[in-house]
């Protein structure tokens, strides 16, 4: 198993609105999109089990130090947390820091627990330990606003409270960064905690824009500024008029400098690029792979721009609000020290595990540039190999260094477009849906969309195309949860990237039921463009399912004056028929989508609120563990009209929902809610048909019902014509369990490697064992 370098853990009370939103706005400054060349940290919150009690230390649900090389704990203490009264459990929570503390010093400087106050309440958590503090948060913006009066004092919550989170995020952010370099670098973790500051600035910058020394910070330069910001943080900076002792050489003493700091920020203005020692400054620090920040704040511009500037991430210093902008260089000139540090160890543990890596691979913590090559000669034999962060550079930036040096420049998306596989596996079918389960694993739907959007990235890199069968909402302003619009999204985002890496983007293959396809209106379908193909869910038989409902209206009547004939089936109300409608047309589809893809991820998944009989992820786990279970038993024994193959499946457990239902399964854990399903409802209030009477309807309409208690072999059932019951579907998975994962999932990875995919919350691990097994296939 790949070694995860760095975990971070946000811990919040679960019952603490504003100090879990906290939490959730500090994952979004370490988690960037896949694919950015952003910071990457693997986020976790309190798993709530409804007890609002901390998670332990020890146990497969507890958190567990050393699962990663390092880990960093952040307990977000606000006065709930410390609350010790009525339900309160404060005690509770101040022996899980002592603890975490205790085990952290005991660890060799691997691990770090510390505690940060959100108010002043916050405190109360530990009178013994040194805690950072942030501001108390305002109070939450009221819910549901009706009166015109409530929305005035709901929008005047609502900005005071944001302001809050931006800021209160902005200074949490700042010192976690400052910590988790602590662990990550090498000098800092072998000094141990306080015997040198975690994070060391080089100020690169012309004498001729400074100001006077003592100058306040509302007239001083921007380097004046950063000195004041990180006077009161644990951030050392270096400073030539300061730093280089009396009659010391120059060179020797900023050479050194350099070497021995965590980042160069280059204070870019108009005088700078003349000065040949600022030059020097740069060109030093590129052969270092030291990183830089390169802080804009020319005024009436340069002559020419020094050409060793580029390549490096940019922040503007505007001179409006000195002390807030002192305070964002330091903020990204520290996150961006943690970004070089992170992309190295992953990139460091990602080629360790990589066939035919060699000694004399560079591994970069950026990407190259022509004056990386001059750093690293080219071996006596044998083609070099640059490995770097994603994403790929671009054709033209890799000619230049292809022309330099016949070398190849790698990243992580770059290896995938070279996954090989058996020409036949070209379509994965992914069954994914909200998960109801994510606060229970300590994890928010930011985690679901960068996580899954990870995942869905590297399968459609390694070559191969998506199939789905989700509804298509049409956009709107911000991130959406709607998972077929951000598949057609990754594919129209990411297209160029992977012409990069040498690659191109299989379309979205879109297979909606009926009725569901009957909806899909002009808007909609104008989205497919080129990212998408569709093909429409069979419709059930007339036999099945009529046209018109019991009072002679039609089942799914199209909208006035609509063209082509289009329908809100989601609006329409809930009879046993129009759900037995809803049933029919969503198991011919997955019927469908299993005979035109060769494999099926699943993920998540409702266990509840969904259209027909019970969890489409559930139904879909199944069908393709059924046709495993046939074949091999007995290959004739499958419907050809169904698949000619086996059909292998991949359980992504770490989000919970009906994946995580299918593998307890699959292991002997019975589960009721998937026996017995609650019928969610298309809109909230609606009272859903019980399944006796949707099972009743059935019947009436000539459907074979397959309960638990029927012996006929699941696989040889023609569901043209058969409805089987949710009881029976639990009972079937839980018989192929008994069989062996081999035989039910038959995906290519052994038993051990299916239990690490239930279980590992890494996208990027997800994605490497459901490709290592597709290519075992």
């Amino acid at each position: 198993m790949k070694p995860i370098p760095l975990r971070l853990f946000l811990l919040a009370h679960p019952q603490s609105e504003s100090a879990g939103l906290l939490g959730q706005e500090l994952m979004r400054r370490f988690v960037d999109p896949p694919a950015s060349g952003g910071l990457r940290v693997p986020v976790f919150f309190t798993p709530d089990r409804g007890d609002g009690l901390p998670p332990a230390w020890d146990g497969s649900d507890g958190i567990e130090l050393d699962a990663s090389q390092h880990t960093l704990v952040v307990v977000l203490a606000d006065a709930r947390m410390a609350q010790l009264v009525d339900d309160g459990n404060g005690a509770q929570w101040a022996q899980f820091l002592e603890d975490g503390i205790t085990r952290a010093n005991n660890s060799g400087h691997r691990h770090l627990v510390f505690g940060i106050a959100v108010g002043g309440d916050g405190y109360l958590i530990s009178d013994q330990r040194h805690m950072v503090g942030v501001a108390e948060a305002p109070e939450v913006p009221m819910k549901k606003a009706q009166t015109e009066a409530e929305k005035q004092t709901q929008a005047a919550q609502s900005e005071k409270f944001q302001d809050w989170l931006a800021r209160a995020a902005d200074d949490a952010a700042l010192q976690i960064a400052i910590r988790a370099i602590q662990l990550l670098e090498p000098r800092a973790a072998q000094a141990g905690p306080g015997r040198r500051p975690p994070v060391k600035l080089f100020l690169s910058h012309a004498k001729a824009d400074l100001e006077a020394a003592d100058a306040n910070a509302a007239e001083a330069d921007p380097v004046r500024n950063v000195e004041l910001a990180v006077k009161e943080l644990p951030i050392q900076y270096w400073f030539d008029a300061q730093d280089i002792p009396p009659a010391e050489k120059f060179e020797q003493e900023i050479h050194q400098g350099i070497q021995d700091c965590s980042i160069v920020i280059v204070f870019l203005s108009d005088h700078y690029a003349s000065r040949p020692y600022c030059q020097w400054e740069v060109l030093v620090s590129k052969r270092l792979e030291i990183p830089i920040l390169l802080v804009d704040a020319l005024d009436r511009g340069e002559r020419r721009n020094f050409p060793y500037l580029g390549n490096v991430p940019t922040v503007h210093w505007s001179g409006s609000n000195r002390k807030a902008d002192a305070l964002r260089i330091v903020f990204h000139a520290t996150r961006e020290a943690l970004r070089f540090l992170h992309n190295r160890a992953c990139l460091n543990a990602l080629w360790a595990s990589t066939p035919n890596a060699s000694p004399s691979d560079v591994i970069l913590a950026t990407p190259p540039e022509a004056i990386t090559l001059s750093r690293y000669p080219a071996p006596g034999s044998g083609k070099q190999v640059f490995v770097y962060p994603d994403p790929p550079l671009t054709k033209p930036e890799r000619d230049v260094l292809t022309a330099l040096r016949d070398a190849d420049f790698v990243t992580p998306l770059t290896q995938l477009t070279r996954t090989k596989r058996s020409d036949a596996m070209k379509t994965v079918a992914v069954s994914i849906s909200d998960s109801a389960e994510l606060a229970k694993y300590g994890l928010c739907s930011y985690h679901e969309q960068t996580l899954t959007d990870e995942i869905h990235l590297s399968l459609l890199m390694a070559g191969l195309q998506i199939a789905y069968g989700g509804r298509l909402d049409p956009p709107a302003a911000g991130p959406t949860n709607n998972f077929t619009l951000r598949l057609f999204d990754l594919v129209r985002g990411y297209s160029q990237l992977a012409s990069n890496a040498g690659a191109s983007l299989a379309p979205i293959l879109n297979i909606p039921p009926w009725p569901l396809w009957l909806s899909y209106t002009a808007p909609i379908l104008k989205l497919f463009g080129k990212v998408a193909q569709l093909t429409k869910g069979p419709r059930p038989s007339l036999a099945e399912i009529p046209d018109i409902d019991e009072t002679g209206a039609p089942l799914f009547p199209p909208k006035p004056n609509a063209s082509p004939p289009q329908c809100e089936v989601f609006k329409l109300p809930d009879t046993p028929l129009r759900r037995l409608a809803w049933t029919r047309g969503l198991t011919l589809m997955r019927q469908q989508m299993t005979a035109q893809t060769q494999a099926r991820v699943v993920i998540g998944g409702k266990l509840f609120g969904f259209s027909g009989l019970y969890p489409g992820v559930v139904e879909e786990a199944w069908f393709s563990i059924m046709v495993n279970l046939a074949h091999a038993k007995d290959l004739s024994s499958v419907p050809p009209s169904l698949t000619s193959a086996a059909h292998p499946l991949y359980l992504v457990g770490a989000f919970g929902g009906a994946a995580r239902a299918v593998i307890d399964l699959l292991e002997g854990r019975d589960r009721p809610d998937v026996r017995q399903p609650e019928l969610g409802q298309p809109e909230v209030g609606k009272i859903a048909p019980s399944i006796d009477s949707i099972l009743e309807v059935a019947k009436s309409r000539g459907l074979t019902v397959v309960t638990a208690e029927d012996s006929v072999d699941p696989a040889s059932l023609n569901l043209t014509s058969s409805l089987v019951t949710p009881d029976r579907m639990a009972s079937d998975i839980l018989s192929a369990g008994r069989l062996g994962l081999s035989s039910a999932l038959s995906n290519g990875l052994t038993d051990a490697k299916n239990q690490e995919l239930f279980r590992t919350p890494d996208a990027a691990r997800i994605a490497e064992l459901i490709l290592t097994g597709l290519a075992h296939i």
